[in-house]
């Protein structure tokens, strides 16, 4: 689905099966803008500051990262399925995923391999988990702030896994 929109404008996407344990998970607002990602061939991008080269000071807000869940939920035999999107205007850095218990236990962390590259805008990719898990979890994204974000306040939420 490729969409132009002349402003940003607000929508909702509504999934829909025959069969579905858990309807109040099909409805997800996207925001719709025209995609400022970088280009592909962006040398920029690959340069990495050596112990010389003073820290970067950090993008202003328009030019950070925002992560979100897209998607999460757990299969039926309780292991997470988790799409992470990168609504934001700048590149994502490294990130992991972090399943705790309601107690704060962490019971899984989810990495994206050594080999993973920044998420770009409005780029998505699904994760999933090796451990299988029951009842209230809750799931944060770049639970150590690794990747500077435009919005931190959308990187948690609270699911039931498979039934105990």
């Amino acid at each position: 689905l490729e969409v132009r929109p002349e402003e940003q404008t607000d929508a909702f996407v509504v999934l829909e099966a025959s069969s579905d344990a858990d309807a109040g998970n099909n409805t997800f607002q996207l925001v719709l803008a025209e995609s400022t990602a970088p280009d592909a061939g962006d040398d920029a991008l690959d340069d990495e500051p050596t112990d010389d080269e003073p820290d970067e000071p950090e993008p202003p807000p328009e030019d950070l990262a925002d992560l979100r869940f897209l998607e999460a939920r757990f299969t039926d035999d309780g292991y997470a399925l988790l799409t992470v999107i990168n609504e934001g205007a700048g590149p994502s850095g490294e990130f992991t995923i972090q399943i705790t218990a309601e107690d704060g236990r962490v019971l899984e962390i989810i990495g994206r391999g050594d080999a993973a590259t920044p998420l770009q805008p409005l780029d998505s990719e699904i994760l999933a988990g090796a451990v299988p898990h029951s009842g209230q979890v809750v799931v944060i994204l770049d639970p150590d702030n690794t990747t500077p974000e435009s919005n931190e306040q959308n990187n948690r939420v609270q699911l039931q896994a498979a039934a105990e």
